[in-house]
């Protein structure tokens, strides 16, 4: 497909499994099996899992070039498939499920210290290169900076002690949903 449609990246659905329960990641129909051009290609990245991830994907050879993993940074491709999505001029999504994902409890997202805060120091250094780069739709930094504050909230909500007191708990979500969080994907369209 990545030929046939000269694409610069082909992704596919998947399952999400642990051997007794399989999840189906199909991408939201307004995605998949639809080729992505210009600003649309970054568009998914914000709202769909099948575009969250690097492994699920087939690349053209200079999409990844020159791109690492953020250093000591778990969730990294939170950064290198945003970079890779905005490096791409056509893209498409699957329906199709061509990949099992397998749920290693032993794996760094799943086992010892969770490192939330790399979540938001991943999307930060994305934000930061991506205008290096010549980002500059306004749409989409919204987007970038609506993921940014989610992920900074969830933080200190799980990870800081003093935030688990109910009413303050209340207070953020409200001030989160009332301000950070009004704008849906339909308002991107």
């Amino acid at each position: 497909v990545l030929e046939e449609k000269d694409l610069d990246i082909c992704r596919c659905s998947f399952y999400k499994t642990d051997g007794k329960y399989a999840e189906p990641n199909i991408p939201e129909k307004e995605f998949g099996n639809k080729i992505l051009e210009g600003e649309d290609i970054l568009f998914p990245y914000f709202f769909d899992l099948t575009c969250k991830v690097v492994w699920n994907c087939v690349y053209k050879a200079d999409i990844v070039k020159g791109v690492e993993y953020p250093d000591r940074c778990h969730f990294g491709d939170n950064y290198t498939t945003g970079v890779y999505m905005y490096k791409a001029k056509r893209v498409m999504i699957l329906n199709d499920i061509l990949y099992y994902y397998w749920i290693n409890p032993n794996s760094i997202t799943n086992s010892g210290t969770r490192r939330l805060l790399d979540a938001s120091i991943c999307t930060q250094k994305l934000k930061t290169t991506l205008f290096k780069m010549g980002f500059n739709s306004i749409r989409l930094v919204k987007l970038l900076n609506m993921k940014l504050s989610y992920e900074i909230y969830n933080f200190i909500l799980i990870e800081v002690p003093a935030y688990k007191v109910t009413a303050i708990h209340k207070e953020l979500k409200k001030f989160v949903e009332n301000n950070l969080m009004k704008e849906t994907k339909e308002d991107f369209l």
